[in-house]
């Protein structure tokens, strides 16, 4: 099974809402950024595991839907588990995302990670490390989201299979 682990802000839409000129709220989706994920997915047969903050306020059959009335085509498989530290604070999205890596009960073959801010850090701006998801992470910028240059980089990481313990 190959996953791209998605985030919503910054990769399926932008920062700066263009049709009103203000700040958009993140509450919509950009259809090229729509496309060049249904490009990547459809191309990979990838599934969808929502990394996206948006899944401490939402189902997951929620989130389901948001993503299918965006136009998202791939199936929403998961979403990571939300790992907060001692204070309650976030962990970073790296050690959320390798904790889902190391308990999902089907092989993962390959994945890539999206999304716009570094997900290495956690809240106290700490760097967490973990070779294997950072070669595979692509960073969007928030003004832009996911791009087709961004989708033909991750395809890339979607070939490339996980490393065995």
């Amino acid at each position: 099974m190959r996953v791209v682990f998605l985030d919503f802000d910054g990769v399926l839409n932008q920062g700066y809402d263009k049709v009103r000129g203000a700040p958009s709220g993140f509450d919509y989706s950009v259809p090229s950024c729509v496309l060049a994920l249904n490009a990547l997915t459809r191309a990979m047969d990838a599934r969808i595991v929502v990394s996206s903050s948006w899944r401490l306020q939402h189902t997951l059959d929620e989130l389901r839907t948001v993503l299918r009335q965006w136009g998202v085509e791939a199936p929403v498989l998961d979403v990571t588990q939300d790992l907060d530290d001692a204070s309650g604070f976030p962990a970073a999205r790296i050690a959320e995302i390798r904790a889902f890596l190391d308990l999902c009960p089907e092989p993962i073959e390959a994945f890539a990670v999206l999304d716009d801010q570094d997900i290495r850090l956690d809240i106290n701006n700490e760097v967490v490390k973990d070779e294997e998801i950072e070669a595979r992470f692509i960073q969007t910028t928030t003004e832009v989201g996911f791009t087709s240059e961004g989708a033909v980089q991750a395809a890339r990481h979607l070939l490339r299979p996980v490393r065995k313990p």
